[in-house]
């Protein structure tokens, strides 16, 4: 900021936003809220009580949040070699390790070199408008999920949407965008082998600082 000619106009408060005080840090509340602590899953790294504490306490009325609202978006995951070797172990060398998937992780963070198959169209999880003053604790829902065509299911793909602000908004569509997030993968415990139209039912829980996705028989 000093490098560049910028001292008398920024001001560096080096603390948490949840930490600062008003009448102190900052002389008043604040017209704008910019943030950019967005997760790879919306949620995590203390996004949503973070953003309600800013709008509660640093934001004067009428105030503009940016980003303004976002969602999680999900739809069912195809085979394809990458995603196959990355979350699942089968025969290898002769040796069948498949029942290591039991007690490995369900959940994958990947960073994706080819554009996975959807056997699903879009699906939108949770939303959430950060202009909101209720604070989530747990919500948990039950989506009906149907493939557009005939495929193995391995699970879940997760990413986000996000209104920044009115029209301007952004989305990190596995295979369409270059993100510098990678692509959450919640794996079913077993492959699931779909035909077109077969819906199958996903429990997706929003905790209040994190998602989770499983199926649900």
């Amino acid at each position: 900021i000093s490098e560049n000619g910028y001292s008398d106009k920024i001001k560096v408060i080096n603390k948490k936003s949840t930490e600062l005080v008003v009448g102190k840090d900052l002389p008043v509340k604040a017209d704008i809220v910019i943030s950019e602590i967005l997760s790879a899953e919306f949620v995590g790294e203390g996004v949503l009580p973070t953003m309600l504490d800013a709008n509660k306490r640093l934001l004067v009325k009428n105030g503009k949040m940016l980003p303004e609202s976002g969602d999680i978006r999900i739809a069912l995951l195809g085979d394809n070699k990458e995603i196959r070797e990355n979350i699942f172990v089968d025969k290898i060398d002769g040796f069948d390790l498949s029942k290591f998937n039991t007690i490995s992780t369900n959940k994958f963070t990947l960073k994706l070199k080819n554009k996975p198959k959807l056997l699903s169209e879009t699906m939108v999880a949770f939303k959430f408008d950060l202009y909101s003053s209720q604070r989530i604790t747990k919500k948990e829902i039950i989506l009906s999920m149907t493939a557009q065509e005939n495929g193995v299911c391995y699970g879940v793909i997760q990413w986000v949407g996000i209104k920044i602000y009115k029209e301007v908004e952004y989305e990190n569509k596995p295979g369409e965008l270059d993100s510098h997030w990678p692509t959450p993968i919640y794996r079913f415990d077993k492959p699931i082998n779909v035909v077109k139209g077969q819906k199958l039912k996903v429990k997706a829980t929003l905790f209040n600082d994190s998602v989770w996705f499983r199926y649900q028989k």
